[in-house]
């Protein structure tokens, strides 16, 4: 009976997982948004942008961790590369979307305002794809996951007696 139960908590988690991932797409989304919009409109300093998006429940630890890496004398791309790394590795984003994050990361604070308004509407297009492919699957996926999670603690205790 426990092993069951273990087996469809851990069901319960994987299909929680996938939810948050979903969900970090779409707060990552609207950082992207808010980015472009700084960058397109506002005149101000990339410390500013990143103290504005540190308030984040989702994101601000990352945000943080930029300007923290900025403070000790790393450039942007080098410091948003570190944070993925040492922060947004630790949520349910996969590397799928952790790749996605780094490249833009690459292309912030290199090119002139035109040009980085263009980079953030590609990154934000690939990541609405991703988001999009992600919520189709998302019934399925989380009915799998309960499913396979319950079966799998079933077979387990069946096996054991």
């Amino acid at each position: 009976m426990l092993v069951s139960f273990s087996g469809g908590t851990y069901g319960f988690k994987l299909k929680n997982n996938y939810q948050k991932r979903i969900l970090y797409v779409e707060q990552f989304l609207l950082h992207l948004e808010e980015l472009k919009g700084n960058v397109a409109y506002n005149n101000e300093e990339i410390q500013e942008i990143l103290d504005n998006l540190s308030c984040d429940l989702y994101y601000g630890m990352f945000f943080q961790n930029i300007m923290k890496k900025m403070k000790e004398g790393q450039a942007l791309k080098d410091a948003w590369t570190i944070s993925v790394e040492e922060v947004l590795e630790h949520t349910a984003l996969t590397n799928k979307e952790l790749k996605i994050i780094k490249e833009l990361g690459l292309q912030l604070g290199e090119h002139h305002r035109e040009t980085q308004i263009r980079q953030i509407e590609f990154f934000q297009n690939k990541l609405t794809l991703l988001h999009l492919e992600l919520k189709k699957e998302e019934k399925e996926k989380c009915k799998l996951y309960t499913s396979l999670g319950i079966l799998g603690g079933v077979m387990v205790s069946i096996i054991l007696v």
